[in-house]
């Protein structure tokens, strides 16, 4: 899950948690990265395992340098077919800089955690 620091609260633990309690892998900044890690390499390797990549698109997360690479990076495995892109959208975004996402169908964050980890298992269902 790709997110802002000032939504994980709030917004992305809940999913994590939600996933988690129906056996879903999701890789959790928190609990997959260790003091000294590299955070480039982390990363790369969990975008490059991942079928799904579910961006919390968020006004606190469009406009940071991490979201916005990791979206760089799996706008470009999805052109290749090898990763879904799920946008989740929280709030009114200003999306004029995500251009490459405005074709795809979202999901909106309306509290509902359980909601969106239901729609992973299913997309994953079908990704697979």
């Amino acid at each position: 899950m790709s997110h802002a620091s000032e939504d994980k609260s709030d917004i992305v633990l809940p999913i994590y948690e939600a996933c988690k309690s129906k056996n879903l892998n999701v890789f959790y900044d928190d609990e997959e990265l260790e003091w000294g890690d590299s955070l480039t390499e982390v990363l790369n390797r969990a975008l490059g395992k991942s079928k799904l990549f579910l961006a919390v698109l968020s006004a606190n997360s469009i406009n940071k340098t991490w979201p916005r690479k990791e979206i760089n990076v799996a706008l470009s495995l999805r052109v290749e077919g090898k990763q879904k892109f799920l946008p989740l959208i929280v709030g009114s975004p200003n999306m004029s800089g995500l251009a490459l996402t405005s074709d795809l169908l979202h999901i909106t964050w309306n509290d509902n955690p359980e909601e969106i980890a239901n729609e992973l298992i299913a997309v994953l269902k079908k990704f697979s």
